[in-house]
């Protein structure tokens, strides 16, 4: 059983880095506390007893939209009831119009069970947690998305809002919370920028207190840089030596040797997105074509997040190594993905 759960952990790094990390750090529940502590409005944090806090195993998301989505449930004490916190993490790259929807979705599932149970329906708190490239413009309410708004059908219209957070427009004053909580949006706030590797040293201090009892969240932001990065294994051992401990820097160099030593390391940092991964290793067509469309599957990942990934489906499909070849170049030459997509639409002809 441990084995097929590792390969399904290593699995998820590999197809969704950011939806794992995030799944890990606030599973935990010291943060999972910590960041309702901090971040809900004061006088919902006022009703809420955070000494009751549980954290459920569902989650409400179909299979469909996992790319896209994670979701956390908490069960916890509401104005002296049962309720529930659902924390919805949005990692697109762009904002998604019908969220509130989705949201509903979720909520009537939860209530479902409840149903199920033939109990009353509790109150759920729905938050959103966006790590997406554009600004947010979407109405934080399920009303927002009606055409008609006229107050006189008011009692008609079920409505709800829910509570949103995007840190990357957060000054570094504003977050706040545990040190391994900070150091989690801290991440997410620069994991994209080109300042990243200079952030790190901040970063990683946060950790230094950090007992040897919870090295597996130091393991769980290691994979999360391997993964998301093309910092070498060497630089990020190398900042994390001089910024948490000799052991932080150490468990980064061996969690990097254990991936490169499985082939599972892909960047410049191993030639994985330069070259066939696997195809040349392998020497078989196969394995070239397979190879291929993993290396086009991370470079679109790494450029484009989310949104890169919408024409894989059909990428998968391809058996030409040429046409993958040239998909291969443009996933790394194309200034944007309005204009990969539009070149990428009859792959096998020639240009």
């Amino acid at each position: 059983m441990g084995k097929k759960r590792k390969r399904a952990e290593k699995k998820g790094w590999t197809k969704n880095p950011h939806d794992l990390f995030f799944k890990t750090a606030m599973s935990d529940k010291r943060n999972a506390r910590s960041f309702l502590e901090n971040y809900l409005p004061q006088h919902i944090s006022a009703l809420v007893d955070m000494d009751t806090l549980e954290i459920e195993k569902d989650s409400f998301i179909g299979q469909d939209l996992q790319t896209y989505y994670s979701d956390l449930l908490y069960k916890v004490h509401i104005a002296g009831y049962e309720g529930y916190i659902y924390l919805l993490f949005e990692h697109k790259s762009y904002e998604e119009k019908w969220i509130s929807l989705q949201i509903l979705e979720y909520i009537l599932k939860i209530w479902k069970l409840k149903v199920k149970q033939n109990e009353k329906l509790p109150i759920v708190i729905p938050m959103v947690f966006y790590h997406g490239r554009q600004k947010w413009e979407t109405g934080l309410s399920l009303s927002d998305l009606l055409e008609c708004k006229d107050e006189r059908l008011r009692p008609f219209i079920p409505d709800f809002q829910y509570l949103f957070y995007d840190f990357s427009l957060s000054s570094n004053t504003q977050i706040q919370g545990i040190e391994k909580l900070q150091a989690m949006i801290y991440l997410f706030k620069y994991i994209y920028s080109p300042d990243l590797e200079i952030k790190l040293s901040m970063i990683f201090k946060l950790l230094r207190n950090l007992p040897d009892s919870e090295i597996d969240y130091i393991i769980a932001i290691s994979m999360y840089l391997l993964y998301t990065t093309h910092i070498p294994p060497d630089t990020l051992s190398k900042i994390a030596q001089e910024n948490i401990s000799q052991k932080g820097g150490e468990t980064i160099m061996t969690t990097a040797e254990q991936l490169i030593a499985q082939g599972e390391i892909r960047g410049e940092m191993k030639g994985r997105i330069e070259g066939e991964i696997k195809g040349e290793i392998k020497g078989e067509m196969k394995g070239r074509i397979e190879g291929k469309i993993e290396a086009i599957e991370s470079i679109l990942e790494f450029r484009f997040r989310a949104r890169g990934l919408h024409l894989m489906k059909k990428i998968r499909k391809i058996n030409n190594l040429d046409a993958l070849q040239k998909i291969f170049s443009l996933a790394k030459t194309a200034p944007d993905i309005e204009s990969f997509e539009k070149e990428v639409q009859h792959p096998t002809k020639k240009a």
